[in-house]
């Protein structure tokens, strides 16, 4: 398959996922024989995370550009659908601004300058 919905969120190879604190992308989405029902393939990326690079029992199911970083992962166990926004404020933890949260702060200057 290269697609399915899991809580309302359309997952496709190549989707972000989290678990456990840990951040990685979806290869695969498929059986993987002999275990029964439906696996994802990720690739971790950090690669300390991740058991195999893909093969399972001998089989190639999907490719990883580093070794030992990919798990194959039931979707009850992961999250997806987190917006740019969310990724935005996870990685840079956003501060307040006179007492409101900031969208997104790039950068601040001093607008007392000249006065």
């Amino acid at each position: 398959r290269v697609w399915i919905v899991w809580a309302g969120v359309v997952v496709k190879v190549n989707s972000r996922c989290f678990c456990d604190g840990f951040y990685g992308t979806v290869r695969y989405i498929g059986e993987v024989p002999p275990s029964n029902g439906e696996w994802l393939g990720i690739e971790w990326d950090d690669p300390t995370r991740g058991k195999h690079s893909g093969v399972h029992e001998g089989v190639q199911f999907f490719t990883c550009s580093k070794p030992s970083s990919a798990s194959f992962v039931r979707s009850k166990k992961l999250h997806f659908g987190y917006t740019f926004q969310e990724a935005l404020e996870k990685r840079y933890s956003f501060k307040e601004i006179d007492g409101e949260k900031a969208d997104l702060v790039i950068g601040e200057c001093d607008t007392s300058v000249g006065k």
